[in-house]
């Protein structure tokens, strides 16, 4: 755009001021308003501007932003130079730090050359020094040793005299030829004549600080085997006593050494305390008699021990790590004790009587177990029209059937038979349908055969079903058939189970009802009086067990229940149960996956504690002079060999037996049932499965924390107490063995006389129980008081004998212990700021940080 001329400005301030400015010239006004402010602009810039020439209001505006957007430009100018200059710098700092870096390299590397021919110089002198040394010793030995072979004596015709004069420190030596006549006399006469000194004021002695006398003849002078070298030295004329090794030089070789001892008592042996012995084993037999002074005397300088070297952060940090794996598996699989609680709402539910029964735990006799069988069990498994509270049914669901299996044994085929030591007392009660039936069940001895009567009852009663269109309520076990225990776990996953009185395989005759049919009570009452009468469990039964599954939707827990009858032989029932919440898969949610993919890295943890800090250990040991394997036999490596193998069988344990392979909706339709021709399936084999893989990891957790305290010998305090009972544990194990011997003897003596009394003493393993109970005072003071003279002679034994005598003992067993650790053991030297740093940051870093601030080596 062109700026307007002055002609055409005149008319547009007339148009203006007439008020009929067109459109055109309005536009030609605004650009001749901005002309006139970029003008101004520049005078502005040039210094030249007048502030009077602004005449209008639209004007100075124009000139405002004119200036403002010079100045937005100028910061922006201003703000790409400082980019421009920070990156200028930073490529300064980027060749200044390369060539700080090449010259501590060339520096390095002119040093190293340095510091290798002084290496190499230093290397020549030693070489230097072993060579002069190795020719002077060959030189000594081919002028001092005696010819090999020789057949006649060596005669002495060369003798060494040495001197030193008083003002110096320089030995002088001259060889003399010497004959059979020459004496001591002519030596030192000749000796002070070529050394210039008088005769009167030296004297000659040996090697040995023995004086050698003026007519003794040169030859004499020396025992066999001496050197022939004489030192001269000056006279000393003041009178002295005689020192022991001149007494000893002196004195007659006519007395012994037990005499000699004996003479001089115990003064020798202080003596040697005190200053040390002069020569070894001098007072071998008096220091042998003054305690640990002879073996401390004998034992060499302690050196510092090294167990801060292979104790590193990193393992540190993975026992850790594998301590909190380990917590958090159980405390997600065992959420605020839900396992506990699903249990103990069964137990407490079986232990309430009813009006027709008694509870599970008080039934004693054969009719107060059928009792609980006719009344009890239906009204708990099977569902009712009111659906009670008491009923497991009314807050859990029972799955598939109720299994009743009976063991017996077999009828004795003779009155006589099976009797050991008492046929005769039987025959005589033959009369009475006496006998002798096996007492418990046993390869051999259990009842296998048919039940004829309970067959043809059963064989009715499941035609009245098929009719009644209930048959689905019996399973397919018939309790008149006797299966044998290969055949149950095959089919029904029944597995061995352990009494109170002993362990019973998995044969026997079955009955299983099934739990989730209408009317199964009343149909289940009608069947139970039916083989009650026929004699299902006779006098020859020896276990009753009732077996059922249930599951709870809110904890999401599986319960296998087997309820055990026993039948002692004298009519007595002992009841007791086996009730164990389970799940029977647990990698199906997501927080399952996780566990699984953690116990993958407890295995790589369990393999680093395997490999890496086992060849740690074990070179440590052989740095200490020891056999390697003696860290498997120490507290450490049974710890980690422990963590190692509950670690893998724990794992693969439960990966095998619970993560793979069936899903629970499969195990829940299998427990069901729906088919109706499987039958009870057992669940008790796959729950003690469950919680053996979580025992493991408890045992694992009290490993690992065993382990971490180990590491707590970087204390010193900590290092002298683990030594401690390092160096006590001979004592200790010898005074448990002690203390085991007496209290089995406690324990026998208990049991003989209380067993037949109290079923608390019946057992060797309740009676140890019971001691260990006495211990604190809790045993049954009732029972006690009835034989008072039994009664005191076990307090005597436990509280003379245990608690003070063998405590007493462990007290004084740690107290030697530590004193000897403190004065045969060296933890090495307290730790300051420096060795925690490097014990805490990696080696890796370090280098690095020494690399980059270290001051460079000099090169002088």
């Amino acid at each position: 755009l062109k700026p307007p001329t002055a002609q055409t400005a005149r008319a547009v301030d007339g148009l203006r001021a007439a008020g009929r400015l067109p459109g055109a010239a309005l536009r030609w006004a605004r650009c001749r308003r901005a002309v006139m402010a970029e003008d101004q602009l520049h005078q502005l810039a040039d210094g030249n501007f007048d502030p009077a020439a602004i005449k209008d209001i639209e004007t100075a505006t124009a000139v405002y932003k004119a200036l403002r957007l010079q100045i937005l430009r100028d910061e922006v100018h201003e703000r790409n130079l400082e980019r421009r200059v920070q990156k200028l710098r930073a490529d300064l700092d980027v060749r200044v730090e390369d060539v700080e870096k090449y010259s501590r390299a060339v520096q390095f590397e002119q040093a190293r050359g340095s510091d290798q021919q002084h290496s190499v110089q230093r290397e020549r002198e030693v070489r230097a020094a072993e060579q002069e040394e190795r020719i002077f010793n060959v030189l000594s030995q081919v002028l001092y040793a005696k010819p090999d072979g020789a057949s006649e004596p060596k005669v002495l015709d060369t003798v060494m005299i040495s001197f030193i004069r008083p003002e110096g420190h320089f030995r002088y030596n001259l060889a003399f030829h010497v004959d059979t006549d020459t004496t001591v006399a002519d030596l030192l006469g000749i000796a002070c004549r070529y050394w210039g000194v008088d005769a009167e004021d030296h004297v000659l002695k040996t090697m040995a600080s023995n004086k050698c006398q003026d007519d003794l003849l040169a030859k004499e002078c020396f025992r066999p085997g001496e050197i022939a070298q004489l030192r001269l030295e000056q006279r000393n004329r003041r009178p002295s006593e005689p020192t022991d090794d001149e007494l000893k030089a002196i004195r007659p070789r006519v007395a012994s050494r037990k005499k000699r001892q004996k003479e001089r008592g115990y003064d020798g042996a202080l003596t040697a305390i005190v200053n040390g012995p002069k020569q070894p084993h001098n007072y071998g037999k008096e220091l042998r008699k003054m305690g640990g002074a002879y073996f401390l005397l004998r034992k060499r300088p302690v050196k510092p021990s090294e167990h801060c070297a292979k104790i590193k952060l990193r393992d540190v940090l993975i026992y850790t790590a594998l301590a909190f794996m380990t917590g958090y598996t159980y405390a997600v699989t065992h959420p605020n004790g839900n396992s506990y609680w699903f249990r103990r709402g069964f137990e407490a539910r079986l232990d309430i009587p009813t009006p027709s029964a008694p509870s599970f735990s008080d039934v004693q006799t054969h009719g107060q177990m059928w009792e609980w069988l006719e009344n009890t069990l239906p009204s708990l498994v099977f569902p009712t029209g009111a659906r009670g509270t008491d009923s497991l049914r009314a807050r859990n669901q029972l799955l598939g059937y109720v299994a009743i299996r009976m063991q017996g044994v077999r009828a004795p085929s003779s009155p006589t038979a099976n009797c050991r030591h008492n046929a005769q007392v039987v025959q005589q009660l033959e009369h009475r349908n006496a006998s002798c039936p096996f007492v418990a069940v046993g390869e051999g001895q259990d009842e296998q055969g048919t039940l004829e009567d309970v067959r043809t009852y059963w064989r009715q009663r499941i035609r009245q079903d098929r009719a009644n269109n209930a048959s689905g309520r019996l399973g397919p076990h018939y309790p008149w058939r006797w299966a044998s225990a290969g055949h149950n776990w095959q089919y029904h996953n029944i597995a061995k189970i352990s009494g109170r009185m002993q362990s019973y395989d998995a044969s026997g005759y079955t009955v299983e009802f099934a739990m989730n049919e209408t009317n199964a009570s009343e149909e289940y009452k009608i069947d139970m009086e039916q083989l009650r009468s026929l004699g299902w469990v006779s006098n020859f039964s020896r276990l009753v067990v009732v077996s059922f599954t249930a599951y709870n939707i809110n904890y999401d827990l599986w319960l296998a229940n087997d309820l055990i009858f026993e039948l002692v032989p004298s009519g007595l029932i002992i009841p007791s149960s086996r009730i164990v919440p389970f799940r029977p898969a647990i990698f199906e949610t997501r927080n399952e996956l996780t566990l699984g993919y953690m116990g993958f890295a407890r295995i790589v943890v369990a393999l680093y504690i395997l490999i890496s800090v086992g060849i740690v250990e074990r070179q440590h040991k052989i740095k200490n002079h020891k056999a390697g394997c003696w860290y498997h036999l120490s507290f450490n490596g049974i710890c980690d060999l422990a963590i190692v193998v509950c670690v893998l069988t724990a794992t693969c344990w439960r990966r095998a037996a619970l993560g793979v392979g069936t899903h629970s909706s499969e195990w829940y339709e299998k427990a069901l049932d729906l088919t109706g021709r499987n039958g009870f399936y057992s669940f008790s084999n796959m729950a003690h499965e469950y919680w053996s893989t979580y025992c493991l990891d408890g045992l694992l957790m009290v490993f690992i924390m065993c382990r971490m305290f180990s590491f707590t010998r970087l204390n010193r305090t900590v290092y002298f107490f683990w030594h401690t009972y390092g160096t006590a544990m001979k004592g200790i194990a010898f005074l448990i063995a002690a203390m085991a011997l007496m209290i089995l003897g406690i324990a026998f003596f208990l049991c003989t006389i209380y067993g037949p009394l109290d079923d608390h003493f019946s057992t060797y393993v309740g009676t140890m129980l019971q001691i260990y109970r006495l211990q604190y005072g809790q045993m049954d003071n009732t029972l006690l008081s009835n034989y008072t003279t039994y009664i005191a002679i076990i307090l005597a034994a436990n509280f003379i004998v245990i608690s003070f005598f063998t405590f007493s003992l462990f007290v004084v067993v740690l107290t030697d212990a530590y004193y000897v650790v403190h004065l045969t053991t060296a933890p090495g030297d307290a730790w300051d700021a420096g060795k925690r740093a490097r014990w805490f940051v990696p080696g890796l870093i370090l280098d690095i940080y020494q690399a980059l601030f270290a001051p460079p080596p000099s090169l002088e």
